[in-house]
């Protein structure tokens, strides 16, 4: 999260592509272009639906909607509750390590070399470790893949934080010795410190309370920090619904998103390559507003039915669900 600060100051985002977001129209307090239909603002209003979260509406494992239907449809007897998988719980467990470590470290300024940088957060992994047993413990028991190592997933966290607080170093020398850099210590916002976002659940169609993984008002960005093993292009939606909350609730405007992905698993046989958090900052533009719109009208049609959608029929997206089981035992032949 140092990482996207500095990087931010590097690139300049909002100076070298300030065109991409100058005539936005679909914005949260926007009504006429992104209000939810009266036919889904009716049933949240009258209690037939829950209104959904950010996540609801971006993630998607299967491509019928079935596990979202499973989790919030309108039909009680439908629902299931999903089996943990090896990735939701090291996606959890990797979001944990890097929020401890952000608020260790946010004001600390007296890592001045690399030597420290690496014992302190040799330090800092052992302590997590032991603190996190139990969730160290229960990716053990979920992995089903050789790359699905919790060993190694703490030694990748372990390395990206090494770059992180070494980033924050060089970042601090430069900006001591006149370099012209702008300090880092930015009013960040993130998930540890319970970053709220309250929109109006009837206008915008998102619950509250919107929770994204960090927030820089200063640069009008939001971010979300993301684990798998490669980038997916929905990953960019989770932004522009936090963009949309957001301004539902504030009435001022969040232009760019940024997505911290790091890869936890990585399935290559004939190397083990040292990773670390990959940063991609985009502009929230209207053509991946519109693309969240879309997607949270469909979310909502979905959940709306009687009844879940059909079975899927390339189950190759099955595996690693976490309703899975579920359909097995439903009928579904994988």
């Amino acid at each position: 999260m140092f990482q996207s600060v500095v990087m931010w100051n590097l690139s300049r985002p909002d100076e070298e592509m300030a065109e991409s977001i100058e005539r936005v129209e679909y914005r949260g307090y926007n009504p006429e272009k992104t209000n939810l239909t009266s036919q889904f603002a009716n049933k949240i209003t009258n209690g037939d639906i829950k209104p959904l979260a950010v996540g609801n509406i971006a993630d998607k494992h299967c491509p019928t909607g079935r596990d979202l239907y499973y989790a919030k449809g309108s039909n009680k007897d439908y629902r299931r509750k999903g089996s943990k998988t090896w990735g939701r719980v090291a996606g959890i467990f990797s979001q944990r390590y890097l929020g401890s470590l952000f608020t260790q470290y946010l004001n600390k300024r007296d890592v001045r070399n690399y030597a420290r940088v690496a014992k302190r957060i040799n330090d800092f992994s052992l302590l997590f470790r032991k603190e996190k047993n139990t969730q160290f413990q229960e990716l053990n028991k979920l992995a089903s893949k050789k790359y699905e190592d919790p060993r190694r997933l703490l030694r990748i966290l372990e390395i990206n934080g090494r770059m992180e607080i070494g980033t924050k170093m060089i970042h601090t020398i430069l900006s001591s010795k006149g370099n012209h850099m702008n300090p880092i210590d930015l009013s960040v916002e993130y998930k540890n410190k319970k970053i709220e976002f309250s929109p109006n659940p009837v206008e915008i169609g998102i619950s509250k309370t919107s929770t994204p993984d960090f927030l820089i008002e200063k640069f009008k960005t939001v971010g979300d920090i993301k684990t798998g093993v490669f980038f997916d292009d929905r990953y960019l939606l989770t932004c522009a619904g936090y963009a949309l909350a957001y301004e539902n609730w504030k009435k001022m405007d969040i232009n760019w998103g940024i997505i911290y992905f790091l890869p936890t698993r990585v399935p290559i046989d004939y190397a083990k390559p040292v990773t670390y958090a990959q940063l991609y900052i985009f502009p929230l533009d209207d053509v991946l507003r519109g693309w969240f719109l879309e997607q949270r009208d469909r979310a909502y049609e979905i959940v709306s039915k009687d009844s879940p959608p059909d079975f899927p029929l390339d189950t190759r997206k099955c595996e690693g669900c976490k309703y899975e089981n579920v359909c097995k035992d439903l009928g579904l032949d994988i």
